[in-house]
């Protein structure tokens, strides 16, 4: 390939990152070749996806490239105690590319894109969002008092509405709060009992005028219907 010089070199450097990614992406975008092999729409969208990010990450490391290569296309290089945070991008884009064509194929990814191993993660057990949304209608289901029953009529009522959301039973969710109150694990009990505090508190400084079901209902109705 031959170097760029003079005029062109010039104009090259006037191009800003921004402008060379939005180029990058309009390729991507502008491509039809992937609706030829790709039969499902969201396996389409998911394949295009991944190429705009590897569209985006090659047009940051080229553009880096660039600035570090002078007229004759000789390197410049640049010594530094830290470790380049470019080199390190260009290595994690290597992994994701790498990655990125075997999704593509209907493999498995192998490197930055596979999931980690879940044994090895540390801290606060990771509660699935389905196991989150029962927790907080067992919570619910424990606020309910009588300044609710506008609400619903009963307790017995709020756990049948519950249910239908969850695709359980009344008796499965009363059963179950009681199980996670006397021998649940600890971040599900912390997640129980820190929203059951909180409701109860913000119900205190509104003057006991809003009771701690209605604080949470509303948000806990728009996440059932996510």
């Amino acid at each position: 390939m031959k170097d760029k010089k003079g005029i062109l070199a010039a104009l090259d450097a006037e191009i800003s990152l921004e402008d060379k990614i939005a180029f990058e992406l309009h390729k991507v975008l502008s491509d039809d070749s992937p609706t030829e092999k790709y039969s499902d729409r969201q396996d389409l969208q998911n394949v295009r996806r991944r190429k705009l990010i590897v569209a985006a990450l090659h047009a940051i490391l080229q553009h880096q490239i660039e600035k570090l290569t002078d007229d004759d296309g000789s390197a410049i290089i640049e010594l530094a105690d830290d470790t380049n945070p470019f080199n390190e991008l260009s290595a994690a884009f290597r992994g994701l590319l790498h990655d990125f064509q075997r999704l593509n194929e209907g493999m498995e990814a192998e490197r930055v894109a596979s999931p980690v191993i879940r044994e090895s993660i540390t801290g606060d057990e990771i509660i699935p969002i389905d196991r989150k949304l029962r927790i907080l209608w067992y919570v619910a289901s424990e606020l309910y008092g009588p300044s609710d029953k506008g609400l619903f009529k009963n307790q017995k009522a709020l756990e049948e509405h519950a249910a239908t959301i969850l695709g359980s039973t009344q008796r499965s969710l009363k059963t179950g709060r009681s199980q996670l109150k006397s021998s649940g694990n600890a971040s599900e009990q912390n997640l129980f009992y820190t929203t059951l505090n909180d409701s109860r508190q913000l119900s205190n400084e509104s003057g006991d005028q809003i009771s701690p079901l209605k604080l949470l209902l509303p948000a806990l109705q728009a996440l059932s219907r996510d």
